[in-house]
């Protein structure tokens, strides 16, 4: 999943228009903010109660969604890449970020120039913000094993 995430932002970076870097943008998106639920199905049996203990569950099951709060709790983009996501998704959705994949840009188009507006207004550029979750969550693989 992370091996197909680094794919699409070279797509990203090697898009000739527009509408390449846009798709591109939009299946890392989707991608990331689904490695929760992947994160979630391939748990092994045998790590279910450390996993519970690390999300502070006591009874039931971890879910998807434990999952993605401690994901937008340790990692401010992952916000900005849900919204991508589920705006690509779904009609309609608010989570107080913005996201516009057919805003036309008001110069020439230029690589690398696709960006979002977080909660507080600031642009972000989309590839940055795809590639810090990416980067988280390769770091929480290699620093917990509860995902393998």
């Amino acid at each position: 999943m992370l091996a197909k995430a680094e794919r699409e932002l070279a797509r990203m970076d090697n898009a000739e228009t527009l509408d390449d870097e846009r798709d591109a943008a939009l299946n890392c998106a989707l991608g990331r903010w689904h490695m929760s639920d992947w994160a979630c199905k391939t748990l092994r049996e045998e790590k279910r109660n450390d996993i519970k203990a690390f999300f502070g569950e006591k009874s039931g099951q971890v879910k998807v969604n434990h999952v993605n709060s401690w994901v937008r709790k340790n990692c401010q983009e992952a916000e900005l890449v849900q919204a991508m996501a589920t705006a690509a998704k779904h009609v309609n959705f608010d989570y107080h970020n913005t996201f516009d994949p057919d805003r036309t840009p008001p110069s020439q188009y230029e690589r690398g120039s696709l960006s979002l507006i977080d909660k507080q207004g600031n642009v972000v550029l989309t590839r940055l913000a795809l590639q810090k979750l990416i980067y988280f969550w390769k770091s929480q693989i290699g620093e917990i094993e509860w995902l393998y």
